[in-house]
């Protein structure tokens, strides 16, 4: 269940000398952050609590599997679908656990956690203690308080799939996955405003330089007649499309539909049968970046202070993943085993 994301935070973590030395799936006992550092998400696998997260650090090319239950002696639950970095908190949501997991960020110890968000999928906060989440196949949003060990505070009534959703000036705008259209809901009175009609499934959105809102339509290839992808730009303001592009290669070799940026958020990355990229400022002059023969692409992310671009490949779903490390100009730098299912980064 994708990727994804994003955009959204991280933190790395290790003593360079004692992570060097570890193998694969061994915490230290000093475990310590470090600024560098790549959260990989890993999914795991579906129908069974398996979900975990590895540690990568990119200067001593280490790895570090399986931390929280290292450090929490279980598992974390099932289906990792994203995180974020919250001030000192790492906050996980689990999809088909239904639960908002809330981590230290110096040891991935549990702080606490909230249950009861049935198939949870991404969060947007409007405040230091209020966020909201979208679902698949729940048909709501759910509101939560994230102080004193955190609450449900709502749920609001949306359509069937929302998935992305991104807090810009005082409205959060929700993707509906299973639409056409950009959702506009108002939290001071958690309702829906408006709408802007995209092309069919947006997925993935992020925010450039210039506050233009980037938003990227799976289509729908198994429809009759299919539905290609595209990309709109899209001006938050005036809430009309700019631009758009849209893809004549229906199948994407079983690649999501994955996007990212640049730390300087001028540059952004998308998947189709290959791994491409565009400036902001000319997308129609979008060009091949990394092929992806073989890889079943599934997760997609570009680290800030190198710009190196993480691919996560699941393996065909059946093993632990594999991450392989690109630099800005496509040439391998490393490779590392991870958890199953490998569906995103988180850097700071």
């Amino acid at each position: 269940m994708k990727q994804n994301f994003l955009k959204k935070i991280i933190f790395g973590l290790f003593i360079f000398g004692v992570l060097g030395a570890c193998k694969k799936d061994e915490l230290p006992s000093d475990f310590k952050r470090t600024h560098s550092d790549v959260v990989v998400l890993n999914e795991g696998p579906f129908g069974t609590p398996g979900a975990s997260i590895s540690i990568y650090n990119p200067v001593a090319k280490s790895v570090a599997n399986k931390v929280y239950e290292a450090q929490n002696g279980s598992v974390i639950g099932e289906i990792l679908q994203s995180a974020y970095w919250v001030d000192d908190k790492l906050m996980a949501i689990l999809n088909v656990s239904g639960v908002l997991e809330v981590m230290d960020t110096a040891d991935f110890s549990s702080d606490y956690r909230i249950e009861g968000l049935t198939n949870a999928r991404y969060m947007a906060m409007t405040d230091a203690t209020t966020a909201y989440l979208t679902t698949i196949f729940a048909s709501s949003i759910y509101k939560v308080d994230l102080s004193n060990g955190g609450s449900i505070l709502d749920t609001i009534a949306a359509p069937a799939w929302t998935e992305d959703i991104e807090y810009i000036g005082d409205e959060l705008f929700v993707s509906n996955r299973s639409g056409s259209e950009i959702l506009i809901l108002d939290p001071k009175t958690d309702t829906f405003t408006d709408t802007i009609d995209l092309g069919y499934g947006p997925n993935a959105m992020m925010l450039d330089k210039q506050g233009m809102l980037w938003v990227y339509c799976a289509g729908d290839a198994w429809s009759s007649p299919q539905i290609p992808a595209s990309i709109y730009k899209v001006n938050p303001d005036t809430r009309s499309a700019e631009q758009v592009l849209v893809f004549d290669d229906l199948n994407t070799n079983g690649a999501t539909t994955q996007m990212a940026m640049n730390a300087a958020r001028d540059t952004v990355y998308i998947t189709r049968k290959d791994v491409r990229r565009f400036s902001i400022d000319n997308p129609r002059a979008i060009e091949s970046f990394y092929g992806l023969d073989g890889i079943s692409l599934y997760g997609l992310g570009v680290d800030p202070i190198n710009g190196d671009v993480y691919l996560a490949d699941a393996m065909r779903f059946s093993q632990n993943g594999l991450v392989i490390r690109v630099d800005a100009q496509a040439n391998v730098v490393d490779s590392f085993r991870v958890g199953i299912s490998p569906n995103g980064f988180l850097f700071r």
